[in-house]
């Protein structure tokens, strides 16, 4: 399958649409989450999002195009 940081994954904070930031992306020596993957196979690699200081939660949403019962979504709260 093929992986796009910016086309299977969706970001809320604190339910604000956010993209991305390739800004953040040159700032780190992280790999993205841009690729393929072979059947059985893994990848590693991060999304840079640049939020508010007082950000309560973030919500992303993977969705690799399988179908609707293949969606995840990840939620991190900011306690």
């Amino acid at each position: 399958i093929a992986v796009s940081s910016l086309l299977c994954f969706t970001a809320y904070v604190d339910d604000y649409s956010m993209t991305e930031d390739l800004t953040a992306r040159t700032c780190t020596d992280l790999t993205s989450m841009d690729g393929t993957v072979g059947a059985g196979k893994k990848m590693k690699g991060s999304l840079c999002y640049q939020v508010p200081e007082e950000w309560k939660e973030i919500q992303i949403e993977v969705d690799l195009g399988f179908s609707s019962k293949d969606e995840i979504s990840i939620v991190i709260v900011n306690e």
